[in-house]
């Protein structure tokens, strides 16, 4: 990785969202935040899968002639092992433990830090927040960034169960909507002692 060209490619990326790129003379960022973000930008950089230029260019070394139309002839054992060298750079691409998340399922929301209960999901309902204090005031107020990851269905009803102080109704949740039905059913029927 060429630390200059990324870090060319990563003060363009932070001008790009209208903010400010300013160093000390030891190179490091005057932003906390910024300079966080040049770690982040760095270690991902050195997980990430090289593009197919790198592949053709690592077959190209390999012994090769051309035919008679210009086109060039590789031995295939070497251009299954490159492919397979290949195959487990990008297996490392995402390390062990972590998940892969499309761009647009991050999203955030903005919520009051001491009743955490009033939240916003765009800068453009920030006024909404803002209603819980004075003109002279300051609020404490934290963004949250999240991957949605999976959305995954469930049916819920109320269920009778029995506990150590007798019965009760409890909130469960189940895979099926039929599931769910029987366990309505269940609950209306009279128990048979």
């Amino acid at each position: 990785m060429d630390v200059q060209k990324e870090r060319e490619a990563f003060e363009d990326w932070v001008k790009s969202k209208g903010r400010v790129v300013e160093r000390f003379s030891d190179g490091s960022y005057k932003s906390m935040t910024l300079d966080k973000e040049w770690s982040a930008w760095q270690a991902a950089k050195a997980q990430a899968v090289p593009d197919l230029g790198e592949l053709q260019e690592r077959i190209a070394g390999h012994q090769y002639y051309h035919d008679e139309h210009g086109h060039m002839i590789v031995d295939m054992d070497d251009v299954v092992k490159e492919i397979s060298g290949f195959d487990s750079w990008k297996a490392q691409a995402v390390p062990e433990g972590f998940v892969l998340v499309p761009k647009e399922n991050i999203s955030c929301f903005w919520q009051d830090n001491d009743e955490p209960e009033n939240f916003c999901n765009s800068s453009n309902d920030w006024d909404c927040l803002g209603d819980g204090i004075e003109k002279d005031q300051i609020m404490i107020v934290n963004k949250h960034t999240q991957a949605h990851i999976s959305t995954e269905k469930f049916f819920g009803v109320w269920k009778l169960i029995e506990t150590s102080y007798g019965t009760r109704w409890k909130f469960e949740l189940f895979k099926s909507e039929f599931e769910a039905k029987q366990a309505m059913i269940e609950a209306q029927e009279p128990a048979n002692d």
